[in-house]
């Protein structure tokens, strides 16, 4: 989180100093400063005259965690047609918008946020290699987002062909199978 901290302009004033609340400060009177650790900071502004210094304390800021975007695949490689690829997302507390892009033009947006799995099966043929990104808000209003770059293969359709002289029999009658696939 990006806070800007700004020091009124004091008559007689020598240096403002900001100590931000998590164990960094900066000498200016405006000062840009990102937050990363979570937790209540309770930032102090110095100002230093030639013959003391004055603090005062800050409104005090809550830095909220981001959601937790990461998942896990149930696989990687699948197979045309009948696949289907399930991911586990780690974490679905407090989540109010939730985005699945599969990267084969599906976004799965309208789960329950309570689920944790969300299954998505590939419907081209052709098979190919897809990414995955998860995008989670939660009702913070604090935003995540994971991508996991060709994170699965879908294998293309297997076609058998081949050819065979014999095309009914009777129990255990050898059949001869000679492979015409390309």
């Amino acid at each position: 989180a990006t806070v800007r901290f700004t020091a009124t302009t004091q008559t007689g004033a020598q240096n403002y100093r900001w100590n931000f609340g998590d164990s960094t400060a900066f000498s200016q009177r405006v000062v840009d400063h990102v937050y990363q650790k979570t937790g209540w900071m309770f930032p102090t502004l110095t100002v230093d005259y030639t013959s003391t210094s004055c603090t005062v304390p800050v409104d005090s800021i809550l830095v909220n965690p981001l959601p937790d975007a990461s998942f896990d695949l149930s696989q990687d490689t699948l197979c045309y047609p009948g696949n289907e690829l399930c991911i586990t997302l780690r974490s679905n507390s407090g989540i109010t918008t939730r985005n699945v892009i599969f990267d084969d033009g599906f976004v799965d947006d309208f789960s329950p946020f309570s689920d944790t799995v969300i299954c998505h099966s590939y419907i081209d043929s052709k098979g190919g290699i897809y990414s995955i990104t998860v995008e989670l808000t939660d009702s913070n209003g604090c935003s995540s987002t994971i991508e996991k770059k060709d994170a699965v293969v879908v294998l293309p359709e297997l076609r058998a062909s081949y050819t065979t002289p014999v095309t009914q029999g009777c129990f255990s009658t050898n059949v001869k199978l000679t492979n015409t696939t390309n």
